[in-house]
């Protein structure tokens, strides 16, 4: 059985367009385990509504605790053999568990992990079955760890079909309000033999202007660094070979948060970051392969005056709209 972990707040726009379509998968050996992280407007209704029609539908309620503390009690509470975790507002096609499940039996050890596809909410999209025509990567742990650093495959655990003793005493960190999955999906990665990408959109993920990474706030900041430390820690440690690449994933991290105007509040971190970059953009540049990013790397490089200037410009964009 796959239990689908949902953790839900305030979700009642979009939650049952959620439900419907775990719900509505042509694997049907599911439990749906709906976190109800002490919402205050009608998800948990919407919730019991699905419940009393369909016995699959769990619900577990707490008091709001953020993401982490939502999946964690998820990961207690599900019951089956296989864990895919599914934000509120996401939207599986009809077939993706079928997939995912097929795949992960012909590779037992392997974590199974599939492409999406993002939209947005005044968006009509058309979810409909995929054939699986070996549309596949497998990849080696330090193949995959290697991708990451390179900004070519991210840590999302929504999309992902894990074996339940995967996450065995793996927990997600309560402490962080985003970026938790950064700094918890390479542990249960290092559980499998390999990851399997299936490079079909399985998923459509619904995108938002109020999404934790774009309101930043510096306490989200002090989580990014956190977890990407961590993450960046544990497999240059483990795989040295990979240390280079490190300069990639870490460049992004620094310039990302340069860019967010509560770094202003922060100066000792604001300066670490410039540091690290002052050492090491240089080399994020010889081993960048995607060019947006190459560019924005150049541009740091080269011209830091017109970097701020730029960054100056967008925050007097935000504000203006803001009015």
């Amino acid at each position: 059985m796959i239990s689908v972990i949902i953790p839900l707040y305030n979700a009642e726009k979009y939650i049952a367009f959620t439900i419907n379509s775990v719900l509505k998968q042509t694997f049907t050996n599911i439990e749906v385990v709906l976190i109800n992280d002490g919402s205050t407007d009608s998800s948990l209704e919407i919730c019991q509504e699905f419940a009393e029609k369909d016995s699959r539908v769990k619900i577990f309620n707490q008091s709001n605790g953020g993401v982490s503390s939502a999946r964690n009690l998820g990961l207690r509470k599900a019951t089956g053999s296989y864990f895919f975790f599914l934000d509120a507002d996401d939207i599986l096609i009809p077939n993706c568990l079928e997939l995912l499940f097929n795949e992960q039996q012909s590779n037992p050890e392997s974590l199974i992990i599939s492409n999406f596809e993002k939209f947005y909410s005044d968006e009509k999209i058309t979810i409909e079955s995929v054939m699986c025509e070996q549309n596949k990567r497998i990849f080696t742990l330090v193949e995959f760890y290697r991708e990451i650093l390179l900004l070519r495959y991210n840590t999302y655990p929504w999309g992902t079909l894990v074996k339940a003793s995967f996450f065995q005493n793996i927990e997600f960190p309560e402490h962080m309000s985003c970026f938790e999955d950064l700094a918890t999906m390479y542990k249960v990665y290092e559980r499998a033999s390999n990851i399997i990408f299936i490079n079909l959109p399985l998923v459509y993920y619904r995108q938002s202007q109020f999404s934790a990474v774009k309101t930043m706030n510096l306490r989200k900041v002090y989580n990014y660094v956190e977890a990407a430390d961590s993450f960046c820690s544990y497999v240059t440690m483990r795989y040295p070979d990979l240390k280079d690449y490190e300069a990639v994933f870490k460049s992004y991290v620094y310039l990302s948060i340069l860019q967010i105007d509560a770094i202003d509040d922060a100066l000792d971190l604001k300066k670490s970051c410039m540091a690290y970059l002052d050492n090491n953009i240089g080399k994020a540049c010889d081993y960048s392969f995607n060019n947006r990013q190459l560019l924005k790397f150049r541009l740091y490089k080269k011209s830091k005056t017109l970097f701020w200037m730029l960054r100056k410009i967008n925050t007097l964009r935000r504000n203006y709209f803001k009015i």
